[in-house]
């Protein structure tokens, strides 16, 4: 068994994870002959397995709003508009919050008032549980605001 384990660590570390892209000086010319300065890029492959699916079902009277799923410290790590089913792929595994951005008017933007003018902001949804996503796991929510 341990033979097993072994193999199967190595052949998962020896997998390509990524692309590295490489221009030497020269690899261009303008058309003035100015040549180019060397240029290099990293790209990392995603690997699914590593990374988790969230699936949710909207329902709700709202034609517009604008969904984002929150990572723990609110940045937006991805957002979509008026789906009523949504999958979100490829998350890195860790918790993650679902805030909803209501556009009661319907001019295609949240509004978020104005207190000057005494302008109350579009209404805001945040769903109260913290979503927990796993490395190679599918969950599923049903959201009704």
């Amino acid at each position: 068994k341990k033979q097993m384990s072994n193999k199967k660590n190595e052949t998962k570390s020896s997998l390509n994870t990524g692309l590295q892209l490489y221009f030497g000086i020269g690899s261009f010319y303008s058309v003035d002959q100015d040549t180019s300065k060397s240029i290099g890029y990293n790209y990392k492959f995603i690997i699914p397995e590593d990374h988790g699916i969230q699936q949710l079902n909207i329902h709700t009277q709202y034609d517009n709003f604008f969904l984002q799923l929150l990572d723990k410290n609110f940045e937006i790590v991805r957002e979509v508009s008026n789906l009523k089913t949504i999958t979100f792929k490829n998350i890195v595994p860790g918790s993650y919050k679902i805030r909803i951005l209501i556009d009661a008017n319907n001019d295609g933007i949240w509004s978020p008032g104005n207190m000057k003018n005494q302008i109350e902001p579009e209404p805001v949804y945040i769903y109260p549980e913290i979503l927990v996503i796993r490395a190679d796991w599918q969950t599923s929510l049903d959201l009704t605001f």
